[in-house]
């Protein structure tokens, strides 16, 4: 219970403060050694385009060959997935461009991701755990999908892909809607300014939520920590 207690807690104030990456407290409040400290000069393997199936089975050579943790693709459901083509190798891309802020759900027992069910991500936190490996689950909050290259508007036209979860659909509140850019790299238009993919308004008070969600129920599987895409 502190545990969880301790993860959401770190959840909340990474929303808050928008920050790139974090690990959240694996111990107990009584103990003094966190895990960044643990982790301070070890090595995560990123499992890039690893089902979770997969590294977990990989687990004991993992830990053999002396990580501290593991880092997995995006658990959220990507662009254009199809059940029946599970090589994600070339298909990476679709990850990063995904229809919502959840993890892939299951639809009649089949997964949405690439990179398996929600249960097969669980297993492998518990195994994980049992072993002393920390688990990292790449997060996409920046963006969801396009239709075609290119932002929340394109051409005076709504770019947001159709296949995007009905929620966030006809919301442009939720999103950055000019089309400006960020050629000039100042920081308002790095965090207001289309981005290339429908760019998700982090400052409105229903993404934020959307995304603690997202973050809470990775926690509810036994994650351990987060990377900010």
């Amino acid at each position: 219970m502190k545990r969880r207690f301790l993860a959401i807690l770190l959840a909340v104030l990474m929303v808050l403060s928008i920050m790139p990456a974090a690990v959240i407290p694996k111990t107990a409040v009584a103990e003094t050694v966190t895990p960044l400290e643990e982790m301070q000069g070890g090595a995560i393997l990123h499992c890039f385009n690893w089902t979770y199936n997969e590294i977990r089975e990989a687990l004991p050579d993992i830990k053999a060959a002396g990580y501290v943790a593991v880092q997995t693709s995006p658990v959220q459901q990507g662009k254009d997935y199809d059940a029946s083509y599970m090589d994600s190798k070339g298909q990476w891309w679709k990850l990063y461009q995904p229809l919502g802020l959840k993890i892939a759900p299951d639809v009649d027992g089949v997964p949405t991701s690439f990179l398996g069910t929600k249960d097969e991500l669980t297993a492998l936190c518990d195994e994980a755990e049992d072993l002393g490996i920390y688990v990292i689950v790449d997060i996409v909050a920046n963006h969801l999908a396009n239709k075609t290259g290119g932002g929340y508007y394109v051409n005076g036209e709504v770019n947001l892909s159709e296949q995007v979860d009905e929620e966030y659909q006809n919301h442009p509140e939720y999103f950055h809607t000019n089309t400006d850019g960020v050629n000039d790299g100042s920081r308002y238009n790095m965090t207001q300014n289309q981005m290339g993919m429908p760019d998700l308004n982090t400052a409105n008070e229903f993404i934020q939520e959307q995304v603690y969600g997202l973050l809470k129920e990775c926690v509810d599987c036994g994650v351990d920590g987060f990377r900010f895409d």
